[in-house]
């Protein structure tokens, strides 16, 4: 059994780790990393990750949770190209990465060497040397780390402007740049600024999308949101929730989190 947060759609709980990993394997076993991305993968490979997925679901759930394997198979094949990538820089070619077949890495080598390649390589170098303030979680999505750091007790989630500095300071305690603490400092301002003007406090996710601006594809205070579900909690939940309970969730957004466990999605 596994759950996955009902805006995001990513796994969170006690089998989130396990599921990514599956995910990761199956790309591993299914695809060979000598595509430029994992769109560009044909589709006949990529739609067999899907045959992981069980259960009965509503065809609108169905296409969410198929987004977000979609997702987490994006990002752990660039993880495995990049690691075949740095096995060719330190070995001799005629030695496969990992469990690969001959005719599989000379594909790579042969991607791995094409101009295009170097080029873009060189080009996302750069751009990553531009981030603002790198997050620190790894490959553990923002809503599977704050699912596990709930109170014991109450079962109650960390706020999303206090998980900011979860995931941009290091195990020591210090920020993985001043910009990041500067902007922890910012969040802190502005929710202060929001009690002393109203007596009540904006919704911390309405606060971070201030303060950080847009990302595409994301939700500021709850993470990556696959493309086929609304970054809208409204026509989210309402697509999910059996008919009758839409009524339990609607309107204002501010206890986004506390309203998670009434809705699970099994893997």
């Amino acid at each position: 059994m596994g759950r996955c947060h009902f805006l995001s759609i990513q796994s969170i709980g006690n089998n989130a780790k396990y599921f990514t990993h599956l995910v990761g394997n199956q790309v591993r076993f299914t695809v060979p990393p000598c595509y430029p991305s994992w769109t560009e993968v044909p589709v006949e490979q990529r739609a067999r990750l899907r045959s992981i997925i069980e259960g009965d679901r509503s065809p609108h759930e169905y296409r969410a949770v198929c987004a977000d394997v979609d997702c987490l198979a994006a990002d752990r094949y660039r993880d495995y190209k990049l690691k075949a990538y740095n096995h060719l820089k330190a070995h001799e070619p005629s030695q496969p990465y990992g469990e690969m077949s001959v005719d599989d890495w000379q594909k790579c080598i042969d991607f791995f060497t094409s101009p295009t390649f170097v080029e873009r390589f060189s080009k996302n170098k750069v751009n990553r040397g531009k981030a603002k303030y790198p997050s620190v979680q790894g490959s553990k999505s923002f809503s599977a780390t704050r699912y596990d750091e709930r109170d014991p007790e109450t079962q109650k989630w960390p706020g999303i402007i206090e998980s900011f500095r979860t995931f941009h300071t290091f195990r020591d305690g210090n920020w993985v740049n001043q910009q990041a603490a500067g902007k922890l400092v910012e969040l802190r301002e502005t929710q202060h600024t929001q009690v002393a003007s109203s007596g009540a406090s904006l919704d911390e996710r309405a606060i971070a999308k201030e303060v950080l601006r847009e990302r595409r594809g994301h939700v500021r205070g709850v993470g990556r949101v696959p493309k086929c579900t609304s970054p809208s909690l409204d026509l989210t939940v309402a697509s999910f929730a059996p008919q009758g309970t839409f009524h339990q969730f609607s309107g204002d957004s501010q206890n986004i989190d506390s309203r998670f466990a009434m809705y699970e999605a099994r893997f």
